[in-house]
């Protein structure tokens, strides 16, 4: 399922760095890497869309740690608009703020519902199955291999395209099993996750995962994680990292007080990365 909190949070300031592009058919934001590339990133991001400036500067946060980032426009010119959504600011605060936000979040529902019909699965999932595809060829090109990391509503087809049925093309169809469009996977906080969703996972996965989350919270990942070890045939697949204090949303529209957790979180997707783009096992 997705909640409220899907749609709302904090813009954070600083100017990107990166630039505009294309991936296959999408327009896209890249942030090359900074010194020699380890790997290449598809960022699906979460309702608010790769124009979203804070998607922009994670981009950039993780093209530092040495990764080309691809983030490509998977809502296909129609996300959430920030300036409509009337975003917190950063420096509110007190009573008058707290009965903003409930305003706020009442306003959210239709909007909520209107954008999760004309973004379900199936407009959505061939738009990143083919922006998976068109990345994997620009890691092939540079001899590199390719992580997805996913966000809320991206955060679900992170963990699709480590499905076993997505051959990287025509000639891995054959193969038993056949080889998946990514490497390797992180979802940060993911939404509409299903138990198919979970049981489906075929390549290394973390979670990012704050400790108060209707949606996915530590019991829930830690069952997860289980379900998906216990399929994987005596592989450690996958693993998940719990934030303190955080709320869903936190790793890419937190509050200021949450920049700490915010920063360790960026930590963890990269040296998860670095760590499983070095290891043989999925090669």
């Amino acid at each position: 399922m997705a909640c409220p909190a899907c749609f709302n949070g904090f813009a954070h300031a600083g100017e990107p760095t990166g630039s505009e592009t294309t991936l296959g058919d999408l327009p896209a934001y890249f942030a090359p890497s900074v010194g020699p590339a380890k790997g290449v990133i598809l960022y699906l991001t979460d309702v608010f869309g790769h124009k979203f400036v804070n998607h922009r500067l994670l981009a950039d946060t993780y093209s530092a740690a040495g990764f080309d980032v691809y983030v490509p426009d998977i809502l296909q010119g129609a996300p959430v608009p920030a300036d409509k959504l009337a975003f917190v600011d950063e420096d509110s605060s007190g009573l008058l703020a707290s009965v903003g936000r409930g305003c706020r979040m009442l306003g959210i529902l239709p909007r909520m519902a209107s954008f999760l019909w004309s973004h379900r699965e199936a407009a959505t999932l061939p738009i990143v199955q083919a922006a998976a595809q068109s990345a994997r060829a620009k890691a092939d090109e540079k001899g590199m291999q390719l992580g997805v990391v996913g966000f809320c509503f991206g955060g679900r087809y992170a963990m699709k395209l480590t499905e076993l049925g997505f051959p990287r093309g025509p000639a891995d169809c054959d193969k038993d099993p056949p080889r998946c469009l990514v490497d390797v996977a992180v979802a940060c906080h993911p939404s509409l996750v299903t138990r198919a969703d979970i049981a489906a996972v075929g390549r290394p996965l973390l979670f990012c995962t704050p400790e108060h989350d209707n949606l996915m919270n530590a019991a829930a990942a830690a069952k997860a994680v289980e379900t998906i070890n216990g399929n994987a045939g005596g592989r450690i697949l996958a693993s998940f990292v719990v934030y303190k204090g955080q709320e869903h949303g936190f790793s890419v529209r937190g509050p200021p007080a949450s920049q700490e957790a915010r920063a360790k979180c960026a930590q963890d997707v990269t040296a998860f990365l670095t760590e499983k783009f070095a290891s043989s096992s999925i090669k």
